[in-house]
């Protein structure tokens, strides 16, 4: 069904290339010529009717894609295409869509990076469950994510990006403050600015700059204070010197 998909994506767009190149070199269109793209694989891509319509044929459905109507917009649909390639046999064997010679961004359409409307995130994956997705500009891979704010890594299962600049992985951890991260384990917590837990299970690093290795619900809570593991240590003064 994938492999479908990502053909129908690129019969599109060969369809409206190959419109828009027999049109380029006129004038812009009177009316919009739409393209009508079958639901089912091997079938023939056909025009619609001049209400910009496709209708169900006995055996398949079809989905209306309209070619630009001014000279304009087609020439910047034909300036984007030279750089997009697609690849039958492409990445482990499966059909690949290319971009080429181009940089891919991705803009939440706010005006800057630090400004939320749950819009501007790559997401990898089906986005499983995601209660909480107010964040912009971040990359999200795994299952049942929370980003509420921008430009942080979350990936693993139940990981919550509060904070921004941040990255995630593991099962329910959470990053709070800038620059912050946990790198795996268990509902571990990096709450201090550029503090850090690498795994373990119920840590909480909540000083700036602290760290946690590993073990069971150890806590920095002073900054620069580090634990190297344990069980329920608290390292309360700077650079770990003391307990």
């Amino acid at each position: 069904m994938s492999t479908f998909r990502a053909l129908r994506g690129i019969l599109v767009v060969t369809f409206v290339a190959a419109g828009l190149a027999s049109v380029a070199a006129g004038a812009a269109m009177a009316a919009s010529v739409t393209e009508c793209i079958p639901a089912k694989y091997a079938m023939a891509v056909i025009a619609g009717n001049a209400a910009g319509e496709c209708k169900a044929s006995k055996t398949t459905t079809y989905t209306p894609v309209a070619l630009p109507v001014s000279a304009e917009e087609q020439q910047t649909l034909l300036a984007i295409l030279p750089y997009i390639k697609y690849e039958p046999a492409g990445v482990g064997g499966k059909p690949t869509i290319q971009v080429s010679g181009a940089n891919l961004q991705i803009l939440s359409g706010a005006g800057s990076e630090t400004t939320l409307n749950g819009a501007g995130n790559l997401i990898v994956g089906y986005d499983v469950k995601s209660i909480l997705a107010t964040g912009s500009n971040n990359l999200v891979v795994g299952s049942e994510p929370q980003y509420s704010s921008y430009g942080s890594l979350i990936a693993g299962q139940d990981n919550t990006a509060a904070g921004p600049f941040t990255a995630l992985f593991g099962f329910k951890n959470t990053t709070l403050a800038m620059d912050s991260s946990v790198s795996g384990g268990v509902a571990n917590e990096a709450e201090g600015a550029d503090a850090s837990v690498a795994g373990g299970e119920e840590n909480k690093a909540k000083g700036n700059y602290s760290s946690i290795l590993g073990g069971y619900r150890n806590t920095t809570s002073g900054p620069w204070a580090a634990d190297l593991g344990g069980n329920e240590v608290l390292v309360s003064k700077e650079k770990g010197e003391g307990y």
